[in-house]
């Protein structure tokens, strides 16, 4: 609810001018969008990005691929456990 989002086939001129002037017209909308914007806001959220980048490149690089393989056996065990949940049922 704190936003308004069009896809992109209907994101034409007509239809975002339409979008706004109903907001425009209507405080109750905008009020609940305002208060729906209050649940997301983080004041130091590009603050928290950059330390969660700069964590990543200050890890040595075979951590991360172990982490990564890590996480691809899991998902390839968690593919193959379904598929042979299919089977039975099947």
């Amino acid at each position: 609810g704190a936003a308004k989002m069009f896809e992109q086939s209907s994101a034409m001129p007509e239809n975002i001018s339409h979008t706004i002037l109903e907001l425009l017209e209507s405080e109750k909308e905008r009020m609940s969008i305002q208060q729906s914007l209050t649940k997301w806001y983080s004041p130091n959220a590009a603050g928290q990005i950059a330390d969660h980048i700069l964590a990543a490149i200050a890890e040595p690089t075979s951590k991360r691929v172990l982490e990564n393989q890590k996480k691809a056996n899991d998902d390839l065990s968690r593919q193959r456990s379904r598929i042979k949940s299919e089977e039975i049922h099947a």
